[in-house]
């Protein structure tokens, strides 16, 4: 994959892409080359079809792709953010990381699961209602919730009113190290109790969210507090919200191997493998290189044995001249005398003295 994307080749990484995303669990997959320009782009449908999008086009105003690529580093920390996707209008959780070849950038690979997916999970883990805040420089949105039904994610303006906090406590939250215990609020004629904390990943802070659990259930908990499920949620929030830097890792982890694996050959160790086992592309891709490169030790191997021979041979051959008293002379297609021994190269001495060199057929006493 990286040798692809350092070679601008949509064609060949559209190949490994696709199948790629077919095999993990996630639900979007970009992969842009160095220079920001899109060179796959595809979605996981529901039925776990794979659909894939439109062709390249410049991504450097995708702040994932342009932050990525201006650090220059093949090695460099992912980088995390919720988006819109423009497509299919959900928010996603993208994990962007970067794909690096030979220590060089060679592009950048972008992992997305939506929300719709992740808030479902979040609920039956938390047994509270989730809801995900986004600033985006001018008001507080609601981007997606399980106090949302389905069909109330654009129409249930009394919810969205009564979960509504403003830009100033969505800042205050973001900068905060622990759970804000909220408000009090009533969604449908039932009171809720809701804590608010930021979604920190890494050194990443992409959002906020709150946690909401009905005030009758809470009273009915007893010892159990407010505080303590807000904290087990967050840790569950963030454990779940791993996966997408999972994946990635699991795409680029395969490829670094082979990488690096190439690259080892090229220097002369015909010893190394890939040990790559899979049966997706990048399996056979790597099997397939593991079986060139025994092929090509087998035929190395071989000739070394071949030239150790030959050099055996004309060590014997060297010997058995130099033990021959009379002199040895070979003349080649020019007519030219080569001594193979000691007693030629005295007899070539002896008659350069009587003799001019030429063709051994025209060799005639020098005149005086």
């Amino acid at each position: 994959m990286a040798e692809a994307l350092a070679g601008h080749d949509a064609e060949r990484v559209s190949s490994l892409g696709m199948p790629l995303l077919g095999g993990w669990e996630a639900e979007c997959l970009i992969l842009a080359d160095a220079d920001s320009r899109q060179m796959f782009h595809a979605l996981r449908q529901p039925d776990g079809s794979v659909v894939s999008l439109e062709g390249p086009k410049d991504l450097s105003d995708l702040w994932l792709v342009s932050s990525i690529l201006a650090d220059q580093d093949p090695n460099g920390s992912p980088r995390r953010g919720i988006g819109l996707h423009p497509v299919d209008q959900r928010y996603y959780y993208f994990t962007a990381v970067p794909v690096g070849l030979n220590d060089r950038m060679a592009g950048v690979a972008i992992i997305g699961t939506s929300l719709d997916t992740l808030l479902p999970l979040f609920k039956e883990t938390s047994l509270a209602h989730v809801t995900i805040y986004l600033y985006d420089g001018e008001a507080v949105r609601i981007v997606s919730g399980t106090f949302l039904l389905p069909k109330e994610q654009t129409v249930a303006t009394n919810v969205l009113d009564a979960l509504a906090i403003t830009p100033d406590v969505y800042q205050e939250i973001l900068r905060s190290t622990g759970v804000t215990i909220g408000r009090n609020v009533t969604v449908r004629g039932r009171p809720y109790r809701v804590a608010y904390a930021p979604i920190a990943i890494g050194g990443d802070r992409i959002g906020v969210f709150s946690v909401g659990l009905p005030i009758d259930f809470i009273l009915s908990a007893g010892a159990v507090s407010r505080n303590t499920y807000a904290t087990l949620f967050s840790a569950a929030v963030v454990s779940v919200i791993l996966i997408g830097y999972v994946i990635a890792r699991r795409i680029t982890g395969p490829l670094s191997r082979l990488v690096r694996t190439s690259q080892a050959v090229a220097e002369g160790d015909l010893g190394q493998r890939t040990g790559i086992e899979s049966a997706d592309e990048i399996g056979v891709l790597a099997a397939t290189f593991d079986q060139m490169t025994e092929r090509l030790a087998e035929r190395t191997h071989e000739l070394e044995r071949l030239l150790y021979a030959y050099k055996e041979s004309a060590g014997r051959m060297r010997s058995i001249l130099a033990s021959i008293g009379d002199g040895v002379i070979l003349e080649d297609v020019d007519g030219n005398l080569i001594p193979l021994n000691r007693a030629a190269e005295a007899l070539l001495e002896e008659l350069a003295a009587s003799f001019r060199f030429g063709p051994l057929r025209e060799l005639s006493c020098s005149e005086e």
